[in-house]
């Protein structure tokens, strides 16, 4: 074959890029990247060389003796760049010198043995690489200029150091590639085009006889493609047969998911029914398969694609690596390293910009699931850490970009690169140590795909687990309290698990922001039932297989636990196990028998739930509104009621449609595609902070997304006007939310566009299911049962007992500012000689906390005016103490816990590679700790600071936070400007309301003049007080008694118990031992509107519930007369230990 470059030419480039990176660069961490051979590199794979081969490696010693010679004319390394770069001709030789040993180390080494390399030959005017959210059916179907070619390198012939043999090229102009070569090393798969133009997979043998097309060409509509062996003779492959799109581009692009082709019977049968692609399968030594799948349920979809393993069955389908971290955003052509070391190596790239190539890591699954964790180095990277980074577009500008690895050792790897923007893609020999040998390269060609042309051990034949007889599998789980996805949930709090199940978007859908809901996910879910868990926390019970489901743990009330933004498929006849949720990988099942399994695996039981139908917020919820809310919240609130200021009146009727649908989040629709909602569902998902379409994509701390943490569940407790809800009715507003309140059931539904071509589409996928995969449930998605009928007539609540007693009075209450500065001055001088009233103790080097004495008294505790937990008023006594002129802030506590995160707050729709809002800072006020552990920091800081540390009970906290006042603030009424005293929800939090794919993906700005779809979190919008989320603690003005942000920034527990008021200390609400009652957090947060963030306002969660806005600060009792400062010479080795 004729080549446009000639190989002398070849060469002589390859030479005089060493000369070209002495003229640019002065450092061996640079040198690599422009060719010019890294000495120390060099020396570091000939030691680890002479150390794994032995005297196996025969041209050893010569080799070492000329790289002796070499560094004895080199010298120190940088100062011989620097040489070179001043034009010496000498440095130049010995440079050239270098590169000969370097080529004779490598391409005649062991590694490669002398072995032909099978490759693609493209050229780049139609390089043949799908977007990163794409698969080949998304390709152009011609002007192809590829074959599949041998190549063998002449590392001794100067003149031609390779030559080339095709094995096939097309006829016609059509895409060659994805080949697999068998481990007999003597044929090999590809994917190429049939004559009508549809994507098929093919085998031909590399003396380029034999060629046959494997696939059927009998669905016209169905592409198959990215093929590999399996050790039984069986092929898996890649097809868009389960006749999904891509959701993220409303199903333009098609969706292909895993099918295992019987050669000898011909039969395909589907293996993965996920939401999106699948990529890449190729065996691992163990005999299990690992490929790549993209997943985004309620996740960013710009970050969300692992590395998934399964049997060659489809059983035991489960992550490999990379799941619930953002970096990499993907890793494409990913390989296993020869051996069972279970380390893998592939490409690292983005979503938007550079198509697939990128940076080339080595990795190996890790019991850790933070950014970073498994990747072991980039190549080149030699002794360099990795660092996660975030971002969209990870790859584009950096260099050199890589693309299909092929590890020939450990260390060692055969790959196509391109070493800059103006340098074609070559085949390199790469290694750990950061040698990069170029192998071949030609102009206007790409070299891709290389395989070492040789025969290589078959993995192990693994038996088929599946009983396609069967429809349903089993799960066994043995203790859902394992792991991180419920960390400090006690055994007893999960008393069952729902099951659901996701109805994916077919092709020309998607569940795009404004389809399915108003920032309320891709997919369509569907309640299947519930299934009990056992007091040991082991739950074991059958389900539908071919279907993708989830389940949630639910509390006492039906209420989610955890969220699980993820699914699992059994295949007919399947027994699944797993440990817990979210735990290790490697976390090995206990040894004593759960006692679930000692049952019979329970039937999901479907409850209300039957018949079985997509979740809907007009079938499901607006009955239970129209039962107990509209009859009330109509367009005009009822005669006598009267809304205050900073405060809404939901239209909760379900007569009326949005027409006004508009939204400037980009990847959202317009109403040419959704937006088809009703009023009463724009006003009620307002009420609730849910994940929405995209969220952190780390694993939810549990309770996260509770329902008691939403204001609809919040308002529900309270007895908002003393409505009372059935269990059922109750317990469907919690599916809703738990479900992340969508609006739609059915993609018909969605649009009047998808009216008459869902049910096409429904129809056709269940004809391909038919082929494809006859084993398990059969269901019409869209079709909407006949429902029980429900009674809707308005049930008006019983009316709302008033206090009959007054307001008691107490004498000296109220009290000003002047008077409550005297009080405390009078106190701080009857306790210490000095007259203190701020005391510090000192945690740790740099880092103090300070109390404020908090004088006695006595006053008005509640309200007769506000919600029936805080009524009635009485008078209550609280003794002088101390308390946090500060809420404890991130840096303090991780002087008790280093480990702890306050982590992010989710962003409202797409995030494109980029994390939320940072909640963490080291003196943000510390959230997302738990009653229990706030506690624990109490007793640490007790016995390390030699205090009676505590939390505040209710009355401590609300006679310190009133500082005399008894107004809803201290600093006036409800209507007051907070702006410089709280952060609280107001103007400020419009920010919230951002577009993340400004200047190509690379900036998040503000919307302005948002629509009010888009501006959806309940606000009050009188004031500013320029704080969005928490902020750094003392940053607004403090009450008389000098304490911060005891109204605003973060919620704050309290000791005392959720019971019913009056107020009595001795009623056994401050026990710390109960821990089965809800405890209560007062003050209101950065997400509260003022009203929520009263001195009286209080809300109940569980002791052990991390609360997203919710903090604490300390309280220390008051004994024994104080001398001065509480403890200041602390010795901070003691407190840290």
């Amino acid at each position: 074959m004729a080549l446009k470059t000639s190989a002398h030419q070849f060469f002589t480039r390859v030479v005089f890029i060493g000369v070209v990176c002495f003229a640019g660069v002065a450092c061996s961490s640079q040198s690599n990247l422009m060719n010019l051979p890294d000495l120390p590199a060099l020396r570091r794979t000939m030691e680890s060389m002479r150390s794994e081969y032995g005297t196996d490696w025969v041209q050893a010693d010569a080799y070492f003796e000329r790289l002796a010679a070499l560094e004895s004319q080199i010298g120190e390394w940088d100062a011989f760049c620097r040489k070179g770069a001043d034009g010496d001709a000498g440095a130049q030789e010995i440079a050239a010198e270098l590169g000969r040993l370097q080529r004779d180390v490598l391409s005649k080494g062991p590694a490669l043995n002398g072995a032909q390399v099978v490759m693609v030959r493209r050229h780049t005017r139609r390089l043949g690489l799908p977007q990163n959210w794409q698969g080949n059916s998304s390709l152009p179907r011609d002007g192809y200029d590829n074959e599949i070619v041998e190549l063998t390198l002449q590392p001794d012939n100067d003149e031609k150091p390779f030559v080339l043999r095709t094995i096939y090229r097309p006829e016609k102009e059509v895409f060659v590639g994805d080949i697999c070569l068998h481990w007999n090393g003597d044929r090999l798969l590809f994917s190429s085009l049939n004559p009508e133009g549809r994507w098929h997979v093919y085998e031909i043998g590399v003396d380029g006889t034999g060629l046959q097309q494997l696939t059927p060409d009998s669905h016209p509509d169905v592409d198959y493609y990215d093929a590999c062996y399996l050790p039984d003779g069986r092929i898996m492959l890649c097809s868009t047969a389960g006749y999904r799109g891509v959701p993220c581009v409303y199903g333009g692009d098609h969706v292909a998911n895993l099918f295992l082709l019987d050669r000898e019977t011909g039969s395909i049968r589907q293996l993965c029914f996920d939401q999106d692609h699948n990529w890449s399968p190729r065996v691992l030594p163990n005999g299990r398969v690992l490929y790549q799948r993209w997943e985004y349920s309620d996740t960013p979809h710009s970050n969300s694609r692992m590395l998934f393993h399964m049997n060659p069955d489809g059983t035991d389908q489960r992550e490999y690596w990379g799941s619930g971290v953002y970096f990499p955003n993907s890793f494409f052509y990913a390989r296993p390293l020869p051996g069972k070391t279970g380390r893998v190596v592939g490409i690292a790239s983005g979503h938007h910009g550079t198509q697939r190539s990128g940076r080339l890591l080595l990795v190996e699954p890790d019991d850790g699931r933070g950014e970073g964790d498994g990747v072991l180095q980039e190549i080149p990277g030699w002794g360099k850490p990795v660092t996660p980074i975030i971002r969209d577009r990870l790859v584009d500008g950096v260099w050199p970009h890589f693309l299909h690895p092929y590890p020939l050792t450990d260390t060692q790897f055969l790959v196509s690169a391109k070493l800059g923007e103006d340098r074609p893609w070559g085949i390199y020999l790469v290694d750990i140590y950061d040698n990069m040998l170029p192998l071949a390269e030609e102009d206007s060609y790409a070299f891709l795909e290389p395989i070492p042309l040789r025969k290589e051990p078959c993995p192990p034949v693994l038996p088929d687990r599946v009983n396609l007889a069967e429809s349903e599998g089993v799960v066994y789980l043995q203790d859902i309290y394992e792991g991180g996805g419920l960390a400090g949930v006690p055994k007893g709090a999960v008393t069952a698990l729902r099951v659901f199940q996701y109805y994916f978007s077919h092709r020309s859908q998607g569940g795009l922001h404004g389809v399915l809901g108003n920032d309320c996910g891709w997919d369509i879910k569907r309640v299947l039932g519930t299934v009990p868990v056992q007091p040991d926390g082991s739950a074991c019970f059958r389900a539908p297989a071919n279907t993708p489901i989830a389940v949630q743990p639910l509390d006492a009330e039906g209420q989610a636990l955890q969220i699980m933004r993820s699914w699992f498929t059994l295949q007919p006849g399947e027994k699944a196990s797993c440990v817990g949720c979210h735990e290790s990988q490697k976390t090995a099942p206990f040894s004593a028998s759960a006692s679930a399994f000692r049952r019979v695996p329970s039937a999901i039981t479907p409850g209300w739930h039957a018949p079985h139908r997509g979740f809907s917020f007009v079938r499901e919820v607006q009955p239970v509104l129209d039962r107990y809310c509209a009859g009330c919240h109509g367009d005009v609130p009822p005669e006598g009621m009267s809304v205050k200021r900073g405060r809404e009146f939901p239209y909760l009727r379900g007569d009326r449609m949005v027409q006004d649908w508009s939204t400037r989040i980009s990847g959202g629709v317009g109403p040419e595609m959704g937006g088809v909602f009703s009023e009463s569902y724009a006003a009620l998902q307002r009420f609730v902070r849910r994940p929405g379409i995209e969220s952190d994509l780390h694993m939810l701390s549990p309770m996260d997304f509770h329902f008691n943490t939403t204001e609809l569940g919040q308002l529900l407790r309270k007895g908002h006007y003393n409505v009372r809800m059935d269990t059922e009715s109750r317990e469907r507003l919690a599916v809703w939310v738990d479900l992340n309140a969508p609006f739609h059931g059915t993609w018909r539904e969605t649009h009047p566009r998808q009216d008459s071509y869902a049910l096409e589409c429904v129809a056709r996928a269940a004809e391909l299911r038919q082929t494809f995969a006859p084993f398990g449930a059969e269901t019409d998605f869209e079709k909407v049962p006949q429902l029980p009928e429900k009674d809707r007539t308005f049930l008006m609540p019983e009316p709302s007992v008033s206090p009959q007693d007054p307001v008691p009075e107490v004498s000296g209450w109220p009290f000003n500012e002047v008077e409550a500065r005297r009080k405390q001055t009078e106190a701080a001088l009857s306790t210490a000689p000095g007259g203190n009233t701020e005391h510090a103790v000192n945690l740790a080097p740099g880092v103090d906390m300070t109390f404020v004495l908090v004088p006695g008294g006595r006053f008005v505790m509640g309200t007769n005016n506000g919600c029936q937990d805080e009524m009635p008023a009485s008078a209550v006594e609280v003794p002088a103490f101390l308390l946090g002129k500060f809420e404890v802030t991130n840096a303090q506590y991780r002087i008790f816990d280093p480990s702890h995160e306050s982590r992010d707050e989710s962003r409202n729709g797409y995030q494109f590679g980029r994390r939320g809002f940072c909640l963490d800072g080291p003196q943000q006020p510390v959230v997302r700790v738990s009653w229990e552990e706030a506690l624990d920091f109490c007793d640490w800081l007790s016995r390390t600071a030699g205090l009676e540390a505590g939390l505040p009970t209710e009355a401590q906290w609300e006679w310190a936070a009133r500082a005399g006042s008894d107004q809803s603030f201290y600093f006036g009424s409800e209507e007051a400007d907070c702006s410089a005293y709280a952060n609280l929800a107001d103007r400020k939090l419009r920010e919230f309301i951002q577009c993340t794919a400004r200047d190509n993906y690379g900036r998040a700005d503000v919307i302005e003049n948002a629509s009010r779809h888009d501006d959806r979190i309940p606000r009050d919008d009188r004031y500013d007080d320029r704080g969005m989320v928490s902020v750094d603690v003392g940053r607004y003005l403090p009450n008389a008694w000098n304490l911060h942000d005891m109204h605003g920034n973060v919620g704050e527990w309290t000791m005392s118990a959720y019971f019913s008021y009056p107020y009595r200390d001795e009623d056994g609400r401050n026990d710390a031992g109960n821990l089965q009652i809800d405890r209560v957090a007062r003050g209101g947060s950065w997400r509260d509107r003022p009203y929520r963030a009263a001195a009286t306002f209080r809300l109940p969660y569980r002791p052990y519930q991390r609360v997203f806005n919710v903090g604490f600060r300390v309280a220390v009792k008051m004994t024994d007369p104080l001398t001065g400062p509480v403890r200041t010479a602390l010795d901070a080795a003691n407190l840290n230990k």
